[in-house]
């Protein structure tokens, strides 16, 4: 083989350089995009976890919650239906009187809190369970506690002799509500199927 010649082994020299820069350019630009690929995997991840974070706050306000005021709804009940069993049962007037201040300090209890959990139910369970809330659940109340009132309001002597449940029988639709609205709830906190947040107009029910 011929020696090569200076202009030869000049462009040789030339395409070595041409091929470190092209290998150092390339090399860069790769670990530039790996960085950024890095950098977007790293984001999500962070996103991911931060959004879990705020999920797993959202269930435990949630079933907070759900611990205060299922017992309410299921406390108000049972200290009516205690009521309505004194005055079927005709129990002296002073026990009927004595079980409808228990229940009266569970209803004020109730109204204390009551705006509170009528936002919070909605946002944190939804739209939809909130709705059956305020059309059924309270509605239903306070059906029941007039019924009771008047009759607590009446003298003694003239108030009807009701038959065993005949006024108890009055709640049996409510507390079918009551147990439907605390399964999907309990199921909402169990799935992490927890509302929005922030449902926009969905919530006022005062229209």
């Amino acid at each position: 083989m011929a020696d090569k010649t200076p202009d030869d082994r000049r462009h040789d020299i030339k395409l070595l350089k041409y091929g470190f820069l092209l290998t150092t350019l390339v090399g860069g630009v790769l670990t530039l995009l790996f960085q950024l690929i890095q950098n977007q995997q790293n984001h999500k991840a962070a996103e991911k976890a931060e959004n879990v974070k705020i999920m797993e706050q959202r269930r435990a306000q949630a079933t907070s919650l759900f611990e205060e005021f299922s017992p309410l709804m299921d406390t108000r009940l049972y200290h009516w239906r205690q009521v309505a069993w004194a005055i079927e049962d005709r129990i002296s007037e002073d026990s009927i009187r004595k079980r409808y201040a228990a229940y009266q300090h569970v209803f004020h209890k109730w109204n204390f809190s009551l705006n509170k959990n009528r936002a919070l139910i909605c946002r944190f369970f939804g739209p939809e369970i909130g709705s059956r809330f305020e059309s059924q659940i309270i509605p239903q109340f306070n059906g029941i506690q007039d019924t009771i009132r008047k009759i607590i309001k009446m003298q003694p002597s003239q108030r009807p002799i009701y038959q065993s449940d005949e006024i108890n029988s009055l709640a049996d639709a409510l507390n079918t509500q009551i147990y439907k609205m605390n399964n999907e709830m309990a199921e909402a906190i169990r799935s992490g199927d927890i509302g929005p947040t922030n449902p926009g107009e969905a919530c006022d029910f005062n229209d």
